[in-house]
């Protein structure tokens, strides 16, 4: 085992203590990364091996490449260009063994999410754009089928206002609505005649 040798993990490393605390949980670091846009890229949400490729993961930033056998740390790695338009790459990844395909998708925190498809060359196959909420929500998996990207849309609502001046932590701004249901959304795979989405009303 070997950690992810991320910029700010050897930063830390030299300077033998902790510099930036997580902004996902605390007042302080959700205040500095609203205004300042500074994120923190943990990479410690997941590990993918596809192909030759072995990509430690994290939700809001490029994948970091590493190496399957020593597990090196190399460089984040934004499939030749592809990755830099994803907003918000997600750390739930799919591999779609059938047509050899990686799939990739990011969100933009609010209404709409990208998809992207790789081939074990990183070309890039097919994109798709939808919006699949009617305000903000929080997205942090999906799965495949033959023909749809499933998405599981919770209904809940975001304290903007209060994330932002640092008063709440990310986990602490959003919370659960109870007027409406959450929902199922099947975004097709092909581009083809552009079909819309499907939604599926999920049980209370």
């Amino acid at each position: 085992n070997r950690f992810v040798r991320t910029k700010g993990y050897l930063k830390e490393k030299k300077a033998g203590k902790m510099m930036r605390d997580n902004p996902q949980v605390s007042y302080s670091a959700a205040y500095a990364s609203s205004f300042l846009n500074k994120r923190r890229n943990f990479s410690n949400r997941g590990i993918m091996y596809f192909g030759k490729l072995c990509l430690a993961l994290w939700d809001g930033g490029l994948p970091w490449k590493m190496d399957p056998k020593t597990l090196d740390t190399y460089f984040q790695d934004d499939f030749k260009g592809y990755l830099q338009d994803l907003p918000n790459m997600a750390s739930r990844v799919r591999i779609d063994s059938l047509n050899n395909r990686l799939i990739i998708f990011g969100y933009d925190g609010d209404t709409k999410v990208s998809v992207k498809e790789f081939n074990d060359q990183l070309q890039c196959g097919r994109i798709r754009e939808e919006k699949i909420s009617n305000g903000p929500t929080l997205i942090t998996d999906f799965a495949i089928t033959e023909r749809f990207y499933v998405f599981s849309v919770p209904s809940i609502s975001f304290d903007k206002l209060g994330y932002s001046l640092g008063i709440k932590a990310m986990d602490q701004a959003f919370f659960q609505r109870t007027d409406e249901s959450s929902t199922f959304v099947l975004v097709p795979r092909s581009n083809k005649g552009k079909t819309d989405p499907i939604v599926v009303p999920a049980d209370p």
